[in-house]
């Protein structure tokens, strides 16, 4: 937890306060800055425990004590802020404006005397309260502190810094080996080879069910993973589906899942919650095709007999299914015998430990005994050993792994012994990482977690500095298999994430033993959480209970998946705010009056009266990240907030351009807010960093819509927008940019203005070209680059292979217009992945010797007449080809004749795909 950095942003206000409000504060001011005083004093205390591994219990409590005044004197200073600003505008509008003017002159007479005798009189004599209490609160606050400095006293300053094991977060971002986990599979070839067999059996023509039975850890949603990617599943199946079900499944979200990975859902059937309807919607799907599908962790006797079965149906095309579980009675739905997973042997495991701790390396000679002694321990258990792997990570001295055998339990069960290796690595890991890590238990079991909404939480709390420190802790976790990876973007940091279940319970467990989190679930509620910093409410419904609200003084956020309460106005000390389906259409206004403190609002499937946000939310003065996933109004109130950092809605959504006069300097993210009546308002915002304009009729609207500025020359009619904005030197923090439109005509020297977005990453440009493209158009940091409809007549490779840092590379429909394309020799020296997407006049692919020697993935659509040679390309795992009008029997001759070509590639489809 980022304590040392919460200490010196409320230093920094009280300095702020103390400097601002002196002549109101009077004798107040003092206390602020010997409050000031106090705080800085024990930072440097903080730096040493915040950043050492394994600490005391009584260092971590003593840091939390020391958060727990810091929070308390920055909840005063925000109080009395916003207490001030109500009472100025009402002095303002009722006192001097609307009162008798006698009883403003009989106020104004007074005024002085009462400030003579307090000598701490506000300006305004209806701040006299707010001024009041904030010195008593700092009254209160000081004689804790004082506390705190003995009980630090009694501690010791260098019980603080020993620790057996004393780690930092790097001072800059890191790069981590990205290990695939395909890759590391120790152990499995035999099961995964018995379960294709059968899978695939021709022999099979009926609808069957495999299914993969073990405990926890040992490795079978790994497996059933390694399947459901194989390429003779790809192969062999028309559609795949992957369900992670868990022990608390809901199964309208089941099957809306389940029919959105084979087409999109459509019109008003988001809202739909008839089970019966998906059902049918699902089998009149699948009848049409041969599916293999995958349910991974059923917990449920029930769930494939009562429910799955009857959405999948038979016919004679050899559609399979995979379960996954634990439960043994689960696991006889299968047609044949389930397949019981073992542990691993001695050797498997000092195997698996080697290839994660050393994944690029042979392990030192001298660590095969102490390796085996920890397989021993670990028992065989996968997870145990990614964890123990994870912690060991290029430490190749002896004694660094002899110091985690010592730590590790002999002598619990199998089960208990997976737990408490899982917490050993807890404990080697800085408080930072520990808060970042029992943050998990918020979310749901198998739930998708956004990374960046994750991050934007844990800035929003002050657990860490910003969103760079976010992202090493996510890497972090990750190279400590504390959390798995789903997806990552473009730039190779974390996208989406998860948790094994098993690791969920473990940061359950922690964090309900730090006071950190409070799980309740299914409407078991203990109603007295006054302890609590944090609290999340699953399948709770509690609707006209208010009484939660003055039992949890210290909450700071609240996580409510599905119905809670009638009333949030209580929480007035929330930070962080989410909500999941929830019903707030009667909830009325007032608590967006009351949650002054909030920082992070997330709106996820939610209903509000007239589907708008209402003008309140300007109180919420700290806010710094609105997030919805419904088409909200936004109201233009929300312009006063200044702290604002990211807006963000799934559906487009329109929010009252603010004065060209305000600058909002701490604005990132807009995402699909439509700007209306702009008038070059978009240069207000120059931290912004991701912009998306698309023509549409005279405007430009995605993410925004606005004109050129009244001091920009116009170049020509709809496209005047985009050269005034290459032209202006606000925006030149954009690490995203989209544009697009029906025709792009800016010149050479407008285009060349790109390469001034010194930090621009991806760069998407759609529509017609009047200029030759040249590589001198784009910015050296460029790693992503998509082109659509350009109608580029040059072969557009030979130059964007000069671009250097170039990862991804994504030419779609008409982008080039030639008949040839030629790879060249020595380009793309970081290329990834290599999308060539219907691009209908390509006959030919030339791929030279030496060009794209770190591609992964090259997807073609192109009429080509034969497989290009792609032996030069050593390092591609996937090669797909969709060509028409190959019939199933010349895709496999071609296949056959073309081995030589393919056979170093991992997975290899070519599928028959007509043109539109």
């Amino acid at each position: 937890m980022d304590v040392v950095g919460l200490i010196s942003d409320v230093a920094k206000k009280l300095g702020n306060l103390a400097l601002e409000e002196a002549q109101f504060l009077g004798q107040v001011t003092s206390k602020v800055r010997s409050a000031k005083d106090l705080l800085e004093s024990i930072k440097p205390l903080l730096e040493d425990a915040e950043t050492t591994s394994n600490q005391s219990a009584r260092t971590m409590q003593w840091v939390e004590q020391i958060r727990d005044v810091a929070e308390r004197i920055e909840d005063a200073i925000d109080i009395y802020t916003v207490e001030v600003k109500a009472n100025n505008l009402v002095k303002a509008n009722n006192l001097v404006i609307n009162l008798h003017s006698r009883v403003a002159e009989w106020l104004n007479c007074l005024l002085p005397c009462i400030k003579d005798c307090l000598d701490v009189m506000p300006a305004n004599p209806m701040n006299f309260v707010s001024v009041h209490n904030l010195s008593a609160e700092l009254d209160a606050i000081e004689a804790t502190m004082k506390r705190i400095k003995e009980k630090k006293d009694i501690l010791g300053t260098p019980a603080l810094g020993e620790s057996s094991r004393n780690e930092k977060l790097p001072d800059r971002p890191p790069t981590f080996p990205y290990i695939d986990e395909t890759k590391v599979i120790v152990g499995q070839d035999d099961d995964k080879r018995v379960i294709l067999e059968e899978l695939l059996s021709p022999q099979l023509a009926h609808l069957s069910v495999v299914s993969i039975v073990g405990t926890g850890g040992l490795g079978k949603t790994t497996l059933a993973r390694s399947i459901f990617n194989s390429p003779k599943i790809k192969e062999n199946f028309n559609t795949r589906i992957w369900l992670s079900i868990s022990q608390q499944y809901d199964m309208i979200n089941l099957l809306k899942t389940m029919l959105r990975q084979i087409r999109d859902l459509k019109g008003k059937e988001e809202n739909i919650l008839d089970e019966g309807y998906f059902i049918g919607k699902i089998r009149s799907q699948l009848e049409q095709t041969r599916y293999f599908v995958v349910l991974d962790d059923v917990w449920s006797e029930e769930l494939w007999p009562n429910w799955f079965k009857n959405a999948c149906p038979g016919g004679l095309n050899g559609s399979r299914v995979l379960i996954t579980t634990r439960d043994q009675n689960v696991a006889k739905v299968s047609t044949r015998s389930p397949h019981k997973l073992k542990f691993l042997s001695e050797e498997e495991s000092k195997l698996l430990l080697f290839k994660i701790a050393f994944p690029y390396r042979d392990p030192p000679s001298n660590l095969d005994k102490i390796a085996k002694k920890l397989a021993r321990i670990c028992s065989g258990l996968p997870l145990a050993l990614e964890v123990v792997g994870s912690l060991l990570y290029k430490k190749d001295t002896y004694e660094s792994w002899r110091n985690v055998a010592e730590n590790l339990d002999w002598h619990s069960s199998k089960g208990d012994k997976c737990m408490k290796i899982l917490a050993t690595s807890y404990d080697y890991m800085p408080i930072v990482l520990k808060k970042c890590f029992m943050y998990f238990a918020s979310f749901p079991e198998d739930y998708s977690i956004d990374a960046k909404s994750l991050i934007w939480k844990w800035v929003a709390e002050g657990l860490i500095r910003d969103e760079i420190t976010g992202k090493e802790c996510l890497e972090e976790l990750f190279q400590r298999s504390m959390i798995l990876v789903s997806t990552r973007s473009y730039d190779d940091s974390i996208k989406e994430c998860g948790v094994h279940d098993l690791l969920r319970e473990l940061a359950i467990e922690k964090a309900k033993d730090n006071k950190f989190f409070v799980v309740f679930s299914n409407n078991n509620v203990d109603a007295n959480f006054s302890d609590a910093q944090r609290v999340l409410f699953q399948s709770c419904n509690l609707t006209g209970n208010n009484n939660y609200g003055s039992s949890s003084k210290k909450l700071r956020s609240l996580f409510i998946f599905g119905e809670f309460l009638s009333d949030y106005s209580g929480f007035r000390m929330l930070k962080v705010l989410q909500l999941h389906n929830c019903n707030l259409r009667s909830q009325g206004n007032k608590w967006f009056k009351e949650l002054i403190h909030l920082r992070y609002l997330e709106f996820n499937g939610c209903t509000i009266a007239d589907k708008k946000i209402p003008e309140e939310i300007c109180h919420m003065q700290n806010l710094q990240t609105l997030n919805c996933t419904l088409p909200f109004k936004l109201p233009e109130s929300m312009w006063s907030i200044k702290t604002l950092r990211h807006v963000i809605t799934s559906h487009f959504v329109t929010l009252p351009a603010p004065s060209t006069e305000l600058t909002f300097t701490n604005i990132q993210t807009l995402r699909r807010v439509h700007l209306e009546h702009t008038q070059g308002e978009l240069y207000s915002f120059p931290s912004l960093c991701k912009i998306n304009l698309s023509q549409s009729t005279s405007l430009w609207k995605i993410l925004f819509t606005f004109k050129a500025t009244n001091n920009t020359q116009s170049t020509s009619n709809s496209w005047d927008p985009i050269t005034s904005f290459l032209r202006n030197k606000t925006l030149r923090k954009l690490v995203d940019l989209t544009i697009s439109g029906t025709n792009f005509p800016l010149d050479v020297v407008d285009m060349r203005r790109f390469i001034f977005f010194e930090h621009l990453q991806r760069l998407a440009l759609t529509g017609r070209w009047k200029v030759s493209l040249s590589a001198h158009f784009f910015p050296p940091c460029l790693t992503m680059l998509v082109l659509a409809t350009c109608g580029l007549k040059e072969d557009p490779m030979p130059e964007l292979g000069k671009l250097q840092n170039l990862k991804i590379l994504f030419l779609g429909p008409f982008a080039y217009m030639g008949t040839q394309m030629t790879c060249p020799a020595g380009g793309f020296p970081q290329l990834r992945e290599l999308w060539l997407w219907r691009q209908r006049y390509v006959m030919g692919l030339s791929i030279e010797e030496g060009t794209m020697s770190m591609v992964k993935k090259l997807e073609i659509n192109l009429q080509l007449k034969w497989i290009p040679d792609l032996q030069c390309l050593t390092k591609l795992e996937e090669f797909v080809w969709e060509r028409a009008p190959f019939s199933e029997d010349e895709i496999q001759m071609m296949r056959n004749e073309n081995h030589h070509k393919l056979k170093h590639i991992r997975s290899v489809i070519i599928k028959p795909s007509e043109f539109d």
